[in-house]
């Protein structure tokens, strides 16, 4: 089973219409957590919100991410397989490009992959996306530390 949760932020389409595609190209089973994301996806298992994700993220295979920052240091905790998809700005999926450099940072220091063209996310790609790197929580703590400072 797939999990793709898309958080609570703008809509998410793109990333919604390539999920119904491989759903329906390889009959796995796709549970799609859409948020704002009008819920147009034909072969794909959808709901908007839940009080936790945890029971999807642990009997998921492998997870697809928005490119926020609370689900994939959960799935980092976790040991969980998952690729992360940001919001672009081009597309209006957001109000700027902020969740590439989040997604960068998850890639440098956890080896996390990432995509920003949907259509490069495959069943193939899926089933190879390694285990990530062991978890400690101090990179993100900095992390967040260093957005903090600029942000003052």
């Amino acid at each position: 089973m797939i999990f793709a949760a898309f958080g609570s932020s703008f809509p998410f389409p793109r990333l919604l219409n390539r999920l119904d595609e491989l759903a329906k190209e390889s009959g796995e089973k796709i549970i799609v957590q859409t948020g704002l994301t009008p819920q147009t996806a034909k072969y794909c298992s959808m709901f908007d919100y839940a009080p936790s994700l945890e029971s999807y993220i642990i009997k998921a295979d492998v997870v697809i991410s928005h490119g926020g920052l609370a689900l994939p240091e959960e799935l980092l905790k976790l040991g969980k397989r998952f690729v992360l998809i940001p919001r672009l700005a081009r597309f209006k999926e957001h109000m700027n490009d902020h969740q590439v450099e989040i997604c960068e940072m998850f890639s440098k220091k956890f080896a996390i992959p990432f995509l920003l063209d949907e259509k490069k996310l495959t069943m193939d790609y899926l089933k190879n996306i390694p285990i990530p790197r062991g978890y400690s929580p101090e990179p993100l703590r900095n992390f967040h530390n260093n957005i903090k400072n600029v942000l003052k």
